[in-house]
């Protein structure tokens, strides 16, 4: 789907400001792979109020056509899907550090030394590994073929989440897969989740 020029505020809509819209909506279309390491499907909602678009990231031991907990989603979609995952990723992996070191301490003394000792979420050594599981990497550059010539992209000074600046920090951001032309994102829609609960049945039956 093509930018609307209505999205565009229209006090930035001449031609170099457009351009400018126009490639930053083109990369939020990019085609990503991502992983899901867990044993539960994860959705990424998009658009609640309007279309209310279900995007699946099946669980580690299921395939729906991308390999075993991946799917192939827009970059936008894949970035939020980082971030929210990566979260919950994190958080666990804090509860299990902090579950042993708690155990040296006695229990009056443990709210304290949480405070000092536990790891936060915002720490970018484990982002780096967390990332590095949940994102493969770009499948489809939106329009790729449209464009004549490489352009070296600007460096980029602000993030929307520190999920995406730890995938710029790690140069993953824009790592292409190689992978058929033309395999379109698995978009979940009411239709395919109950075709998806038939599937299943059909499977184990």
């Amino acid at each position: 789907m093509p930018l609307e020029l209505g999205a565009i505020p229209a006090n930035a809509r001449n031609p170099k400001q457009i351009q400018a819209h126009k490639e930053l909506y083109d990369r939020t279309q990019d085609v990503v792979r991502v992983h899901n390491p867990t044993s539960e499907d994860f959705i990424v909602h998009n658009d609640r109020r309007f279309s209310n678009e279900r995007y699946l990231i099946p669980a580690s031991t299921r395939d729906i056509g991308f390999g075993k907990g991946n799917n192939d989603v827009p970059r936008f979609i894949a970035l939020r899907y980082v971030d929210k995952m990566g979260i919950e990723r994190i958080n666990v992996l804090i509860k299990k550090d902090w579950d042993v070191k708690k155990m040296k301490f006695r229990l009056e003394e443990r709210g304290q030394m949480e405070e000092r000792l536990a790891l936060r979420t915002n720490d970018p050594e484990m982002w780096k590994n967390v990332v590095k599981e949940l994102w493969i990497g770009v499948v489809k550059m939106y329009q790729s073929e449209m464009i004549e010539e490489p352009v070296a992209p600007e460096t980029r000074r602000e993030f929307g989440s520190i999920a995406e600046e730890t995938l710029n920090n790690l140069g993953m951001v824009d790592t292409e897969i190689g992978v058929p032309d033309g395999t379109p994102p698995i978009l979940e829609t009411p239709a395919t989740v109950d075709q998806n609960k038939e599937n299943l049945i059909n499977q184990i039956s």
